[in-house]
């Protein structure tokens, strides 16, 4: 009889021991998924607050005017038109000359001035003629690296756009990239 009792006294204690086992697995394994999942909750906040990686809102949109693009781009290449841009000391210069180096007229024109990697500090500021066809205008710029689209119009109604990258130095100095 005592070896039946010595049995049963083992079977609980093998039974508790396994309860605490069993319990010891399950906490193993919920914070093993719980860590799992805040750190995928974590990464799909910090994606969601950082750039998106869109260049356009409507790629289908985009994709319509396309050719009217190429052909604007094309049109504006036959002119053989080129320009210049400088940045010192928190002034943007910007000017368009023709073949032979003539400066040329523009009746309005602005600057989209904005980060490459986000939409956070993008900005559109007007230029405003400085005399011998130069536009320009006063826009401090932290140091870095900045993405700029010109739109300039003159009085026959021609587009002239551009789109460069500045890097501003810590000394306030410009330099194309």
């Amino acid at each position: 009889m005592s070896h039946v009792r010595e049995s049963r006294i083992l079977d609980a204690e093998l039974a508790a021991e396994n309860r605490r086992m069993a319990r010891w697995v399950l906490v193993l394994v919920l914070s093993f998924f719980s860590v799992i999942i805040a750190v995928n909750v974590f990464m799909a906040v910090v994606a969601n607050r950082n750039w998106t990686g869109l260049v356009v809102k409507s790629a289908y949109v985009e994709g319509q005017v396309f050719n009217e693009k190429i052909a604007e781009a094309r049109a504006q290449a036959a002119l053989n038109w080129h320009s210049e841009l400088s940045y010192q000391q928190g002034v943007l210069r910007f000017g368009i000359f023709d073949a032979q180096g003539q400066s040329q007229a523009f009746e309005q024109a602005s600057v989209t001035i904005g980060r490459p990697a986000n939409e956070y500090s993008d900005m559109k500021v007007a230029l405003a003629p400085a005399g011998d066809g130069v536009l320009q205008v006063a826009q401090e710029l932290a140091p870095g690296l900045w993405a700029m689209a010109i739109e300039a119009t003159n009085a026959e109604g021609q587009i002239y756009r551009r789109q460069l990258r500045l890097f501003v130095r810590e000394d306030g100095k410009g330099v194309l990239q």
